[in-house]
Order: C-alpha cells, then structure tokens, then sequence
C-alpha cells in the first residue's frame, strides 16, 4: 500500500458536494423507514460522478488499486471505494468527501467492506509510509510483513491492514515476484 499524494480536490466535486451530500442524507433519512436505503453516484453534464472520479483518481494512483497497488485488472474490476463507508449513518457526510474517495480494485474493495476501524492505515494519512509499516520478505513467498522494528501498535495496525485487504493473496504475492525479478534483471 504506497503513499498516496492527493491532488487537489477537482474543482465539480468541490462546488457540488455539499447538495450532493444533503441530497444523499436526505434520500438516505427516508429510506432507512422503508429499509431501503442506497446510494447512487449522480450525474454532472451527462455523465455518472464515479466516472469523472475514477478518472482523477486513477491520476493520483498512477492507476494502481490504492490498497493492494494492482493495477493488472480490468476497468470493469474498479471501483471507488468509500474509506468510511457511506452507507453508515455517521459518515454520511463524507459520501462525497474527496480525502474519502480511493481507486480501488473490486477485491479490495469487497474485502474492506463496511470495515471501520483505528487499526486500518488510510495510505493519503499525512504521517502514512509504507517503508514504516511494511517489508516484503521475499525469502517467505513475497509474503508482506509488518516492519518488525516498530511499536506494538504499528504492527497491529500493518497486520490488520494486511488482514483487511487480503494484501498476501497468491495473486498478490505472484505479482510481487514478477516485479521484484524484473526489477533483477534490469
């Protein structure tokens, strides 16, 4: 999970957020009576908001999912994904929050869910480092560790990211060998 260095917030998102978000709490208000409450991205100038986000987001990721850093997926396997979900009545103020929004493959996504919790690292979080957190151990698999050289809670919160995203998945760790013996072969 690489540091993330957002851009600046795009200038339609910032202008319409907050009738977006009102417009979202409200819809949402009524429908938790009628227990059925969703969300729907809207549309500006003819086009759905998640596509003109993906968009921007991928920019800042250099089209890397922002949790595992795949980016060997299709672009029907991306999503945003809500780091405080949306659809949990005490963020629902962040739905279209852009320090919210991140490029996100569909498995990491699914994995994280609803999932709230200080243990889980946000990679735009200004004193986020990946190097501070994590190392590959490329003699267990490619498997990716919590740094061993840090505080209890700085494990905790690498291994529950870890668990969280599913960060040493076969496919995962696959990847990292490739990488790492290309990386070797330059």
């Amino acid at each position: 999970m690489l540091k993330l260095n957002r851009s600046d917030c795009p200038d339609y998102l910032q202008q319409n957020k907050e009738a977006w978000t009102n417009n979202y709490i409200s819809k949402y208000n009524i429908s938790i009576s009628n227990k059925g409450a969703t969300f729907s991205w809207p549309t500006l100038t003819g086009k759905k908001l998640n596509h003109l986000l993906l968009v921007d987001l991928a920019i800042d990721t250099a089209h890397h999912c922002s949790f595992c850093d795949n980016h060997n997926f299709r672009d029907a396997d991306i999503t945003i994904e809500h780091f405080y979900p949306k659809a949990n009545s005490i963020y629902l103020q962040l739905a279209y929050d852009w320090h919210n929004l991140f490029y996100s493959c569909f498995p990491c996504n699914k994995s994280k869910l609803e999932i709230v919790s200080e243990l889980l690292l946000k990679p735009d979080a200004l004193d986020y480092n990946f190097e501070k957190y994590f190392w590959f151990d490329y003699t267990d698999d490619y498997h990716l560790k919590p740094m061993p050289k840090v505080s209890k809670i700085e494990k905790q919160k690498a291994q529950f990211t870890i668990d969280t995203f599913k960060l040493n998945e076969k496919g995962l760790r696959n990847a990292r060998r490739i990488a790492h013996n290309d990386k070797n072969n330059l």
